[in-house]
């Protein structure tokens, strides 16, 4: 978050619509012995840590650094899935204003 801010040069004022996308490490069991998805291997990461948590860590993590405040946050969109063969895991963000009247 730090380097794309950096990017932009200002952090996001007035209400934001946030998306974060979890992308969460598959499990040794998702995979054959050819290291390829089995066809039963779940897309959605349902286990711990829930999406929740992990939302607000990261909403907090953010602040100071992309907007002045979470509470900023109007409109919160979570998803959490396991990550595709060769895909890095992490949080994708994405953040924008929301137009007031």
């Amino acid at each position: 978050a730090s380097a794309e801010m950096r990017k932009s040069g200002a952090v996001f004022h007035g209400p934001l619509r946030v998306k974060l996308d979890f992308i969460m490490p598959r499990r040794k069991g998702d995979m054959n012995s050819k290291g390829q998805l089995k066809a039963s291997a779940p897309f959605y990461h349902t286990t711990k840590p829930d999406a929740l948590k992990l939302a607000r860590s990261t909403e907090d993590a953010m602040t100071g650094i992309v907007y002045n405040d979470d509470a900023q946050t109007a409109i919160l969109e979570i998803s959490k899935r396991y990550a595709d063969i060769g895909e890095p895991c992490g949080c994708q963000a994405t953040i924008s204003n929301l137009e007031t009247n």
